[in-house]
């Protein structure tokens, strides 16, 4: 939850993208009937490495984490893009009450249209190292 929630954070602070998507970001689904454009967060893996000495009083904890963007059209999406990797590159720190080492984005996957609900989608993954 730690990885998700940092994502979290980072996005609702960011003015560039509250300004497109507001408060409509969701850790992994949206409610029902969300008006787009949105943001879901979802935990794609988690592994917790092991100590490096046994005085260590923390572990490494590397994640994926996948920002999915939704938007009626192209360029929102791609605003939307823009927007996400600025406000979570390169972060670290204390965020969301986790120890981050590093934020970085780790791929895009392909802009997708589902006619029937007449909307745009872009995955953006992130691959973060904290502490625990």
């Amino acid at each position: 939850m730690l990885a998700e929630a940092v994502i979290y954070a980072l996005l609702n602070g960011a003015g560039a993208v509250t300004a497109i998507a507001g408060t409509r970001i969701y850790p992994a689904i949206a409610p029902e009937n969300t008006a787009a454009p949105l943001i879901t967060i979802d935990l794609v893996s988690s592994v917790r490495q092991a100590r490096i000495d046994a005085l260590a009083n923390t572990h490494l904890v590397l994640a994926r984490v996948q920002v999915n963007l939704v938007a009626a059209d192209y360029v929102t999406v791609k605003a939307m893009r823009a927007a996400v990797v600025a406000a979570c590159q390169f972060q670290r720190g204390m965020i969301s009450g986790a120890s981050v080492a590093s934020v970085l984005p780790s791929g895009d996957g392909p802009i997708t249209f589902d006619g029937a609900l007449g909307l745009f989608h872009q995955p953006i993954d992130f691959s973060l190292s904290l502490f625990e």
